[in-house]
């Protein structure tokens, strides 16, 4: 399956204008575009917020969240494969080198739930007394 990054890459020449700007300016730094607003993006591309949405759509994406999610994923896994070049000999480095990854992959997915919403799930399960979690498909 081919992640957004590539699939941005692989579309750039075909692109409008508009959203070869878009584009470059995701390429550039794919790890900022995932904390930033739609608003924010369009500035530093140099084009209307409307650009935006037409990029994501452009893209077979639903919109600009989507995006961001994708970015986010493809960021994480680029760090977790990162995790395979850990030193095999030092083993504070290693968990050193994990815990940085965890981190940076725990913000990328925090930073997409609404601050709301995010509480609101905090303060269920705080008042939870049995939490049951499924790793399975429902």
């Amino acid at each position: 399956m081919e992640n957004i990054i590539d699939k941005i890459y692989a579309q750039m020449s075909s692109m409008s204008t508009s959203d070869q700007k878009v584009g470059r300016t995701i390429l550039k730094n794919p790890a900022v575009v995932i904390n930033i607003t739609i608003s924010q993006l369009a500035k530093r591309a140099n084009v209307s917020d409307a650009s935006i949405t037409r990029f994501c759509r452009n893209l077979s994406l639903s919109g600009f969240h989507e995006l961001k999610i994708l970015l986010a994923q493809c960021i994480g896994q680029k760090e977790s494969e990162s995790l395979k070049k850990l030193p095999k000999d030092d083993m504070q480095a290693a968990l050193g080198e994990i815990e940085k990854n965890k981190v940076g992959e725990i913000h990328a997915t925090l930073s997409q739930i609404p601050t709301e919403k995010l509480e609101k799930i905090l303060s269920i399960i705080e008042a939870s007394r049995v939490i049951q979690i499924s790793l399975g498909k429902t």
